[in-house]
């Protein structure tokens, strides 16, 4: 239920620069999915990105967003969970200083872009089911036990 943000990188890229980014990500960090907003970034750079994934033997795994309501309504699951201390921050990072500015200024300042991305993450997040603990997966077990055991040994499925 936490999330730690480690690496920011942004800029006024071309389209191959956010693709070269997007390789350096899945190099330095391997993450299990990147997330990309549908529509004129993803027609802008989508083929060629599909070709450098051919070219290098690479294939990011790319869930693309479908941006929803507008971006003060987007940030105000991501603002409760900063507030809540389960958004974790690289305070030594060198793009500490301009995040923390944006989102203090938000949504009054000029500069949104930064807020904006991780209120898309944070959205997508909600939807990733976390995996059970070990304690979850015995509970579950044991009521499969029990439950089987109810009907004398035989399979539900089955009936043997």
């Amino acid at each position: 239920g936490h999330v730690y943000l480690i690496d920011i990188r942004r800029g006024r890229f071309s389209s191959m620069e956010v693709i070269e980014e997007i390789f350096a990500v899945e190099e330095a960090w391997h993450p299990e999915v990147h997330f990309m907003e549908r529509g004129v970034i993803e027609k802008s750079f989508g083929p060629f990105l599909h070709a450098q994934m051919l070219a290098k033997g690479v294939y990011p795994i790319i869930d693309l967003v479908v941006p929803v309501k507008d971006k003060v309504t987007r940030a105000r699951g991501w603002q409760a969970k900063t507030k809540a201390h389960h958004v974790h921050f690289d305070k030594d990072a060198p793009w500490w200083n301009d995040l923390f500015e944006e989102m203090n200024r938000f949504p009054k300042s000029k500069n949104d872009d930064q807020v904006d991305v991780q209120s898309q993450f944070g959205l997508k997040l909600d939807e990733i089911r976390n995996a059970p603990t070990d304690k979850e997966l015995e509970e579950e077990e044991y009521e499969y036990a029990r439950h089987e055991a109810s009907f004398d040994g035989r399979s539900q499925v089955t009936g043997y």
